[in-house]
């Protein structure tokens, strides 16, 4: 089974160096030893450019990976959960379009939704986990305004009003999300089954 070029996980920085090769299937071997044999299994049988796109994929992971690690080992492992979600998600999809079995494509598929279900749940949870660190950083800006001279009220005005705009944009977009869950849900196991790629949060 070949992988597919979809992201469901995560949105990786652009501007990080990456890990060589090597580093990256050392790191799959200790933390996701399933991705390491399945990258060995297609360099191995000659899906060069499968191969290559998981290296590339999986070394902007490990850089998100280990910087937030540096902030938080909680968030880091939620990093490599939805990393290897999405690779197991990618490789479900390829067994039920292979699959001449009814009854086994109709089994796949109701795990394969499941598993985009625990990714989304996931990613409201990072998403919520970011929003209480903000409304945090609100309170703090309204703290210091209120003992700030004037030039520098003025400044804590328009940081907080922006603070402000953020926290509602985000919890409205969350809102829509989560009633919205099995419809989104949907559309992304489709497009999985159909080879078109999705960002989970456009």
């Amino acid at each position: 089974t070949t992988s597919s070029t979809t992201t469901n996980a995560l949105v990786v920085p652009e501007q990080h160096e990456v890990p060589p090769t090597q580093d990256v299937v050392t790191f799959l071997d200790q933390k996701a030893p399933e991705v390491a044999q399945d990258l060995r299994q297609w360099k191995t049988e000659g899906y060069r450019e499968d191969y290559a796109t998981a290296i590339r994929s999986w070394s902007e992971t490990i850089v998100q990976y280990n910087d937030a690690f540096r902030e938080s080992p909680a968030n880091a492992a939620m990093i490599l959960k939805l990393a290897r979600l999405d690779h197991e998600c990618d490789q479900l999809a390829d067994k039920i379009k292979e699959s001449k079995n009814p009854i086994e494509k109709t089994k796949n598929v109701q795990v394969l939704r499941e598993k985009l279900g625990i990714i989304f749940d996931s990613q409201v949870q990072q998403k919520e986990s970011a929003l209480a660190e903000q409304k945090q950083d609100l309170s703090e800006l309204k703290k210091d305004r209120s003992a700030a001279k004037p030039r520098r009220k003025e400044r804590l005005e328009n940081e907080i009003s922006d603070l402000q705009e953020d926290i509602t944009s985000t919890t409205q977009m969350l809102q829509k999300r989560r009633a919205n869950k099995t419809s989104i849900i949907s559309k992304h196991l489709n497009d999985l089954l159909e080879d078109e790629a999705l960002q989970w949060w456009e």
